[in-house]
């Protein structure tokens, strides 16, 4: 995979299922490019879009109630309703150009530093939390239903557990 912002422009790009308790990879998934002819291609070698991709890798946990945390490249609202329904949950931060994203989410402009909005729809919970002047952090969950900040840290709990869950420092 060429990526022109890193040092060395070549890669392997790897998707891969883990365990963040026990760093156990469940399954991986190695890109190897667009394929000239999809059709013909083995089966789970190219996806059509990313909620497919996902939907692969996780079909062996599907129905076990397990939560799933990913990061903004593969967060959207309709797949945490999909996942949700194959009885998985999810937390992950949101890009905030996805689609069916509320105004008031995505715009930093007059928020206080330190203050989160929530808002619900169906079983899906997404908190924007103004981290810093003009920055902001979305996050989306399946799995948590109320509106709970620290107290302490004055983060949103849906953004605590997602770093405790992506093996980052709190």
């Amino acid at each position: 995979m060429y990526m022109p912002s890193k040092a060395g422009k070549y890669g392997l790009l790897l998707r891969t299922v883990a365990d963040a308790n026990y760093r156990y990879m469940w399954k991986l998934w190695p890109y190897s490019g667009r394929p000239t002819e999809p059709e013909r291609s083995p089966p789970a070698t190219y996806f059509e879009s990313v909620p497919e991709m996902v939907k692969y890798m996780v079909e062996d946990v599907a129905g076990t109630g397990r939560n799933i945390t990913m990061d903004r490249y593969f967060t959207s609202v309709p797949l945490a309703e999909d996942l949700l329904a194959d009885q998985l949950t999810i937390v992950g931060t949101c890009n905030k150009r996805r689609q069916l994203l509320p105004k008031e989410l995505t715009e930093a402009s007059g928020r206080e530093v330190d203050s989160s909005i929530f808002c619900f729809r169906n079983d899906v919970t997404l908190v924007s939390q103004c981290t810093k002047p003009g920055k902001l952090v979305l996050a989306v969950s399946t799995q948590h239903r109320g509106p709970c900040v620290d107290s302490r840290t004055k983060k949103p709990e849906i953004v605590l557990y997602y770093k405790a869950s992506k093996g980052a420092w709190t």
